[in-house]
């Protein structure tokens, strides 16, 4: 114990003896050694700071990406339907060919290259993995098989299945994209 009071005393002796030299050279010391400190967890603060904001960038790419996704499925659905319902429009009044229950050879193949156009690009948008994935193209084709049969119903009743479930898919992705954008802003 008593040597830790002697060496203290001694020190003290010591800065006291040379006061000058300790302020001249102590204080810049002291003052860039203060100076890393605040560097050091200014800098941490930053690279946190930073990493939040790439990962919101992510988020929000990711989000926009979804969004851009849902949108071009709602306007390949609004597309499809607007297709099936002019077909079931033209055999139920018989517009192409003049005869109720038929639509013209043209106009069908019109009708089927529009369509044949539609569905895949709706089958690529929509993931496999979607639960109504397999019902979506069961309905989609259906309604071409059955106005190319040339079985008429009315306009409703044929895009009722379609409309049914692209509207169960088109709220299940909504949802998704919405919860994935809550999540990451938790």
């Amino acid at each position: 114990m008593m040597g830790i009071i002697g060496m203290l005393n001694t020190w003290n002796a010591w800065i006291a003896n040379h006061q000058a030299l300790v302020v001249a050279v102590g204080i810049p010391i002291l003052t860039a050694l203060v100076t890393v400190i605040i560097a050091y967890f200014t800098n941490k603060a930053n690279l946190r700071a930073q990493t939040r904001n790439r990962e919101l960038q992510k988020q929000t790419r990711l989000f926009d990406s979804r969004e851009k996704k849902i949108s071009e499925l709602r306007e390949a659905f609004t597309k499809l339907e607007a297709i099936s319902f002019f077909m079931s429009f033209d055999m139920s009044q018989g517009v192409s060919s003049s005869e109720i229950g038929k639509i013209s050879c043209e106009q069908m193949n019109q009708f089927v290259r529009a369509f044949t156009e539609i569905v895949p690009k709706i089958q690529l948008l929509l993931p496999q993995a979607d639960p109504d994935y397999t019902a979506l193209s069961e309905a989609m084709w259906r309604d071409l098989k059955k106005q190319a049969s040339g079985v008429t119903e009315p306009n409703d009743a044929t895009l009722e299945p379609f409309v049914t479930v692209a509207g169960r898919v088109l709220s299940r992705l909504e949802e998704q994209s919405n919860a994935g954008l809550e999540k990451s802003n938790v």
